[in-house]
């Protein structure tokens, strides 16, 4: 299995950090986990570099294949990067492994978005564009609960790895088009542009993009992954700007919760494993200089 994930010089070193150091600690060893780096957008820091070699993590250059006022753009090449004969995951930097999953899908699954972003008239013109029918059935959101089209957050993909190239090929040439279209909006095309093509570039290669359920969300009527494999990813972000108060709240306590245990595991851990690991650096949630967690 490869595990690829986005880390780019700036902001995203100390929670590429972190997100390996979660995958090493609860994912098999043999798990393969490459660093997709945008070398355009600078070099890595000395610290960063050193961080990923003690965790075994490869770096690969990848280049924006859209434009540079897009750099989520960068998540389309690293997801060719899962190229090969086993399953891969694309997972969004700003996430952490929880725990290990007992088993993944065998064919493309993402996790749903949890709010519309996109009206219906800009699904069926995307679909219509490219000579598709908007499908019927639809997993609601996970938060809003809306239900227009597939609607993906496209921050936590598992895809076959002989898939893989042929739908990054796909999902890179789909957002191009949709970006240059000038009947779909703006608000439609940044920053959620690639949500908006993920699904449409998925029925481009005649892939069913199945529902990945996670963080212990359920939408009804979908089945997902069992429930005792559900909570194995978990989001570091902070919670959308439109949801309440009490919310983002409770989402900030939920990540220095998960900050602090997985900390308190590794220094409970041999001292092998945490000298393999050394120091860690994170980004508190609030604006500020990146804090150094010491695990050594």
């Amino acid at each position: 299995m490869r595990i690829c994930f986005v880390c780019q010089s700036g902001v995203l070193e100390p929670k590429a950090i972190l997100l390996a150091a979660s995958l090493r600690l609860y994912f098999p060893q043999n798990v393969e986990l490459i660093a997709a780096h945008p070398a355009l957008a600078g070099p890595l820091q000395t610290e960063t570099l050193k961080a990923l070699a003690a965790l075994d993590v490869g770096k690969m250059a990848v280049r924006n294949p859209l434009r540079p006022d897009y750099p989520i753009g960068h998540k389309f090449a690293a997801l060719m990067l899962l190229d090969g004969p086993d399953c891969g995951i694309f997972i969004d930097t700003d996430v952490l492994a929880m725990t290990a999953p007992q088993s993944l899908p065998d064919s493309l699954a993402a996790v749903p978005a949890s709010f519309n972003h996109h009206a219906k008239p800009v699904w069926e013109h995307v679909y219509n564009h490219f000579g598709l029918t908007l499908p019927l059935a639809s997993p609601p959101t996970l938060v809003s609960r809306d239900r227009t089209a597939p609607y993906f957050n496209s921050g936590v993909i598992v895809v076959p790895g002989p898939v893989a190239k042929r739908l990054a090929a796909s999902w890179i040439d789909t957002a191009m088009q949709i970006d240059g279209d000038p009947e779909v909006p703006d608000r439609s095309k940044r920053p959620n542009l690639s949500q908006l093509a993920l699904p449409v570039a998925a029925a481009r290669v005649a892939s069913e993009l199945r529902c990945l359920i996670h963080d212990g969300i359920s939408p009804p009527g979908h089945g997902g992954l069992p429930k005792r494999e559900r909570r194995f990813f978990s989001t570091t972000r902070p919670w959308n700007g439109c949801a309440k108060r009490s919310r983002r709240f409770a989402l900030r306590c939920r990540l220095r919760r998960s900050i602090r245990a997985f900390v308190m595991h590794l220094q409970l851990s041999p001292t092998s494993e945490r000298a393999r690991l050394g120091g860690i650096f994170v980004r508190d949630m609030q604006e500020g200089s990146p804090t150094e967690i010491t695990t050594t």
